[in-house]
């Protein structure tokens, strides 16, 4: 309604500039849980180190080219993909089920 009546020059990312310089934030949802990632993470480690794999071992297996992924997966700094959950399962030969909380 406010771009019909020429109030807003530019919206894109979130944020709505008008033509007086105010930014309004849109609230968008948060679709992180750190405390979930967290727990997920502990036990990829914990099934890792049960098959006696290295991170940079789990990560080619998973086709990765290093290890970086793995370790960020592990300390639940990254928000990962399903697929590459799945992916993770089954190169450490476990259902997946068993990595989530």
């Amino acid at each position: 309604m406010f771009s019909k009546l020429g109030l807003l020059s530019q919206c894109s990312f979130g944020n709505c500039f008008s033509l007086w310089g105010v930014v309004q934030k849109h609230k968008t949802k948060q679709l992180r849980n750190d405390e979930q990632l967290l727990l997920i993470g502990e036990k990829i480690r914990k099934a890792r180190l049960v098959k006696g794999f290295t991170q940079s071992e789990l990560a080619y297996e998973c086709g990765d080219k290093d290890w970086s992924q793995i370790s960020r997966m592990e300390r639940g700094l990254v928000n990962f993909s399903i697929s590459y959950l799945l992916l993770v399962a089954e190169v450490l030969e476990i259902s997946p089920k068993d990595l989530l909380p």
